[in-house]
């Protein structure tokens, strides 16, 4: 019989993926099971792992997925079908995130539980805008309260007398569909209609904005422009400190939320890059590499050429050996094969190395390999035209790289009198599972730009979305074989200079200050 399993509360925090605990990543990527709620960031949930089963179970204003009494009984019952089961949680689960009713659950039924505790909305989102909640100049207090629960027959159920009594910064949740009773109250209690007031939209995400006015104007001016939750309401003098320390606009993506297609395990470099400009960065790996576990030529070629020091034929034959990589995936599983066949790179001390481009270069170096030949531009013609300079007739260029290669750099090679092994020792497939995870529709709402590294990260965006889904997509794109294949989608494509990671994200900025994104 399979064990009990467990339940683990996650705050989220409260939109921006790097708001996410270090020990909140951890549990997720351990997790079998996602519940998930509508305050989640696309970008938090484009960390879910691709094994885990993925169920939304958010409430919004008049529309539940599921009530609370049938979460609770879903929770229970997955745990003791021995489920890891987190309960993902916007902010943190127990400041109105009814956690402390589903932990009562859980404990009443006997079922182990953890909480951990995420970043609340409501000392992230301020702080984004540039809001401090206390100051030593004007606020040493903060009060935190939601619009959002049982009323009396007076209306909200608050005692707003004591609130305006005891002074300091006021915090309010889900107070925007009561903002009129709000605002009253409050002055009816004795709060100054000059008060200032801030509306907070979408904190820390690409789709935050803010009003900031008096408490008196408040309720007519949300009605003016329409805000869409979430949003917090924020009453204090502190509001007055937004224009002047405001950061998160200034930075040079902000207000962007961007999509990156690359394999999550070589995202890393792009996704902090972008973050680090103010992008919203939402990571959809559409494409994954797969081993081909069987390579004879690969190996016998190897052997040969350690035989003979690296060079292409046996020892005292004329030629060199060449290894051109043009993916980092494939400069990866060369050296895993290298390891299986029990070959030592120094044994080919005479060969000499080539890479499409830096990315490829630095996981060449990381390896103690230093590059013989890498491109000014990163495409397979410029790759092409550099080897050409450097191998003579008699030479040999091994080609480690995806069964998916296109066949350009070989046929330049071989018109040249190169021999030239062109050797798949990887597949490049679509996807990251069996079935495009659930939550993935979330994933590609509202994105302003896609960036696509490769013909093949197109296709599977098109597979798995639908090829309608890249049609006016503005699409950054590395080389114009890239480019042309999302064009044939109808997206609009723009090329980066080359395919560095600080070329991709510097190329972007421009597009933006050029008023073309």
């Amino acid at each position: 019989m399979k064990e009990q399993g467990k339940v683990w509360l996650v705050g989220a925090g409260p939109g921006d993926a790097g708001l996410l605990t270090l020990k909140g990543r951890r549990i997720l990527q351990n997790a079998e099971l996602v519940l998930y709620d509508n305050l989640v960031g696309p970008g938090v949930l484009s960390l879910l792992p691709p094994a885990a089963e993925t169920m939304y179970v958010g409430k919004s204003a008049g529309k539940h997925a599921l009530s609370q009494h049938e979460l609770n009984s879903l929770m229970v019952q997955k745990a003791r079908e021995g489920k890891q089961v987190v309960r993902l949680k916007g902010g943190d689960p127990f400041l109105f995130g009814r956690g402390g009713e589903e932990a009562e659950e859980l404990e009443k039924n006997n079922i182990p539980f953890e909480v951990v505790p995420g970043i609340s909305a409501a000392i992230a989102v301020p702080e984004y805008f540039g809001i401090p909640l206390t100051h030593r100049d004007c606020c040493s207090q903060v009060h935190i309260v939601t619009a959002h629960g049982r009323e009396d027959a007076a209306g909200l159920a608050i005692n707003w007398k004591a609130l305006v009594q005891a002074g300091g910064t006021l915090v309010i949740f889900m107070g925007l569909s009561s903002a009129e009773t709000v605002c009253r109250s409050l002055m009816e209690a004795g709060l100054p209609p000059s008060t200032l007031t801030a509306v907070l939209e979408q904190g820390t995400s690409a789709r935050q904005k803010k009003l900031v006015t008096t408490l008196e104007k408040l309720a007519a001016e949300a009605k003016e422009r329409p805000f869409k939750p979430p949003a917090l309401i924020v009453i204090g003098e502190v509001c007055g400190y937004s224009d002047k320390l405001s950061w998160y606009e200034k930075k040079p993506l902000a207000a962007l939320r961007i999509g990156i297609t690359r394999p999550r395990n070589r995202s890393g470099e792009l996704f902090n890059l972008l973050s680090d400009a103010g992008a919203e960065v939402i990571q959809i790996p559409v494409i994954q590499t797969r081993i081909i576990p069987e390579t004879p030529r690969l190996r016998e070629t190897l052997q040969e050429m350690a035989v003979a020091g690296g060079a292409p034929h046996a020892a005292g034959k004329a030629g060199t050996g060449w290894f051109v990589f043009t993916s980092p995936a494939g400069v990866e599983i060369f050296f895993e094969k290298l390891k299986t066949y029990g070959i030592d790179i120094r044994k080919l001390r005479a060969a000499r190395f080539a890479a499409i481009g830096k990315t490829t270069a630095s996981e060449l170096e990381s390896r103690g390999i230093l590059v013989d030949v890498i491109p000014e531009h990163f495409s397979g013609a410029d790759l092409s035209g550099a080897l050409l300079k450097e191998l003579q007739p008699g030479d040999r260029a091994v080609l480690p790289r995806s069964s998916m290669g296109g066949a350009f750099i070989v046929d330049e090679l071989t018109r040249a009198g190169i021999t030239c092994l062109d050797i798949p020792i990887y597949d490049t497939i679509t996807g990251i599972g069996p079935a495009v995870p659930l939550h993935w529709d979330h994933l590609i709402e509202g994105l302003d730009l896609c960036v696509f590294t490769s013909g093949s990260t197109v296709e599977g965006f098109a597979s798995l979305f639908g090829a309608g889904t890249l049609q006016g997509l503005k699409a950054f794109c590395i080389g114009k074989e890239t480019a042309d294949a999302a064009a044939r989608y109808r997206a609009k494509t723009f090329i980066a200079e080359n395919a560095a990671m600080e070329a991709i994200v510097q190329g972007i900025i421009d597009a933006k200050n050029g008023g073309l994104l």
